[in-house]
């Protein structure tokens, strides 16, 4: 799953937080300098998760749903964006890559 964030600056803490961490920060996504892909990996259980990005403590969303695959991933990425709902994962289990991307103002 791909989600992109449009974000103006340089992001400090950026968090994927959910139904699965709490809410909590336990898992931050990892940057290099080579690429504005970052990435979390997750273990995830059957099961419904919501979740939203969280960037220098602003929460981007996206309303919709992504359906599990036997391929576990979702090529065509989500809009995170401020304002929205929370963005709804139903899991079949097994490991996730959550990867992110923003676009700089």
């Amino acid at each position: 799953m791909q989600p992109t964030t449009t974000f103006n600056g340089t992001p400090t803490a950026y968090y994927l937080k959910g139904s699965f961490n709490n809410w909590g920060t336990t898992d931050p996504f990892r940057t290099t300098q080579d690429s504005d892909i970052i990435s979390v990996t997750k273990n995830l259980s059957a099961g419904t998760y919501t979740f939203k990005i969280n960037i220098n403590s602003a929460w981007y969303g996206n309303n919709g749903t992504i359906q599990d695959t036997t391929k576990k991933t979702s090529n065509g990425g989500r809009v995170m964006s401020t304002g929205e709902g929370d963005c709804t994962l139903v899991a079949s289990g097994g490991t996730y890559i959550f990867k992110s991307s923003y676009v700089h103002k």
